[in-house]
């Protein structure tokens, strides 16, 4: 008896309780520290684009900031995002899964300033050497898990091709120590969990294990 290989397909418009959470982002602002919450759901499994933040200590409260996106420019499980320079980048945003947009907390502004070159979903983010990268996830037409990783410069606002993962991934971490980004596990292109701890050096543009 025959058992079938097919790639399990990664839907972004179908919500089910494994998909990857909306993302949030730690920052330091003027008024007080905080930890930004970019969308949520609600108890029917709606996605709220709400921009939150909430402040601990003292003075801790929940405060709605804006809101992310907009009707024509939607927001989706599965977006990442990350802190450059006390400014939150986020991605994938819009119908497509390819806007980059920017938060300012301060002003609290936000803007799309990219498009990513391959859309995406379950990926993750992180800065590093004066750069934002935009790593691994699931095609978001195939569903498969992606090894690309690609870059994005916040001073000129353009995109670059970085480097591949030794491994493609999606739904994984990251988190950048000493100029690299390391990538810890996530799932692999069957949707079974992987244990691997990828190191990407933004300097040669090389991933080792």
């Amino acid at each position: 008896q025959s058992t079938s290989s097919s790639v399990p397909v990664y839907d972004p418009n179908v919500w089910d309780t494994n998909r990857p959470f909306l993302k949030c982002s730690e920052v330091n602002t003027s008024r007080d520290p905080a930890l930004l919450v970019f969308g949520y759901r609600n108890s029917s499994g709606k996605i709220v684009n709400d921009i939150l933040a909430i402040r601990v200590g003292v003075r801790a409260k929940v405060v709605k900031l804006g809101q992310l996106g907009s009707e024509s420019d939607p927001i989706h499980w599965g977006m990442a995002c990350c802190l450059f320079v006390n400014t939150v980048y986020i991605s994938t945003i819009g119908k497509n899964y390819d806007q980059i947009w920017k938060f300012i907390p301060d002003t609290r502004e936000q803007v799309e300033c990219g498009v990513l070159y391959k859309p995406r979903v379950g990926h993750c983010m992180s800065s590093a050497d004066g750069a934002v990268y935009i790593i691994g996830g699931t095609d978001s037409v195939t569903g498969r898990p992606l090894d690309l990783i690609e870059g994005f410069d916040p001073h000129g606002c353009k995109g670059f091709l970085a480097s591949r993962l030794i491994h493609p991934v999606t739904r994984a971490c990251c988190a950048a120590v000493d100029k690299k980004i390391f990538v810890f596990g996530g799932y692999s292109k069957m949707m079974t969990t992987v244990d691997h701890v990828q190191c990407f050096d933004p300097a040669t543009n090389q991933c080792s294990l």
